[in-house]
């Protein structure tokens, strides 16, 4: 079994904090909590990027391929695509993010720029083009990893995530971590974290939406998958720091969850109320009241 990474346990505390099997039971005041830790632990981002060498730059870099993917999306006589330059872009931030792997670096270098502008063209296109079911996300994926050398899932989805933040979260190793007991690379693996990163999202935005409608907020930021994906990611970072990036929230979140927990328990565990028989012989029993979570 491969070893965890470092931190990841935060990232599965903060997981855990979405419920996504029964979302309506959470009551605003839980809602603002759950939404309020996710949004502090994105806050520290930028301190989890200085941290690492070079990955600030490497984040801007990757960010103006963004932009620049963007404006061409816009513009229908672009194309969309990276150039073999650019791919090695994300593949320098995808090794700042996680583990250096240079024995790939000869299978990169092998691909032409002819190769990586088509391969990136046709991926890209339908990442952007196609709603993202499960038969499009693996199209998308193996558009990239059988045409490109060295370019696996993980890497695709470094690609894909960068058109479609929406539809492809990142295959971060602590992510990957906290969802699975054991981390593989394949394609198999990557669609059930992009399904649970998806997933959270969902939640996540429904919670936004209840949120930003109630203060009237008319544009609000949706979470997505990728959005997702690296804030678990920065979670585990932090946890991993082991306090030079600032206290890990998740603990705290955990704590409470697990408080909460107890006084459901304790009120289910509780003997059945007394009952008393009415005039008329019908039975009246005492009301139950709601478990509620901190």
């Amino acid at each position: 079994m491969s070893k965890k990474r470092p931190g990841y346990e935060a990232a599965k505390r903060l997981s855990e904090t979405i419920n996504t099997t029964n979302d309506d039971k959470d009551d605003d005041e839980t809602d603002s909590k759950i939404l309020q830790l996710w949004t502090d632990i994105e806050a520290k981002l930028p301190d989890v990027l200085s941290s690492i060498t070079d990955l600030s730059d490497l984040t801007s870099s990757r960010q103006q391929i963004i932009d620049n993917l963007v404006d061409a999306a816009k513009n229908k006589n672009e194309e969309l695509s990276l150039s073999k330059e650019e791919l090695f872009t994300v593949v320098k931030w995808k090794f700042a993010v996680g583990k250096t792997r240079n024995a790939l670096w000869p299978h990169f270098k092998s691909n032409t720029e002819k190769n990586v502008r088509a391969a990136t063209k046709v991926a890209l296109g339908n990442a952007h083009a196609n709603i993202a079911d499960d038969e499009a996300i693996k199209q998308a994926v193996t558009d990239l990893t059988k045409r490109l050398a060295g370019v696996g899932p993980a890497t695709a989805s470094a690609i894909l995530s960068m058109i479609s933040p929406c539809s492809y979260c990142y295959m971060y190793d602590e992510v990957i971590d906290c969802f699975s007991s054991k981390r593989t690379y394949s394609l198999k693996e990557y669609l059930a974290v992009n399904e649970g990163c998806a997933n959270i999202a969902l939640s996540l935005s429904r919670k936004q939406l209840k949120k930003d409608l109630k203060e009237r907020i008319k544009c609000p930021r949706a979470w997505t998958s990728f959005r997702v994906s690296q804030t678990l990611w920065v979670a585990a970072r932090i946890c991993a720091a082991g306090g030079d990036l600032g206290d890990d929230l998740t603990l705290k979140a955990a704590a409470q969850s697990n408080k909460s927990k107890k006084r459901e328990s304790a009120h289910y565990d509780e003997p059945a109320p007394a009952t008393s028989s009415s005039d008329n012989g019908k039975v009246v029993e005492e009301n139950e009241a709601n478990p509620s979570f901190t």
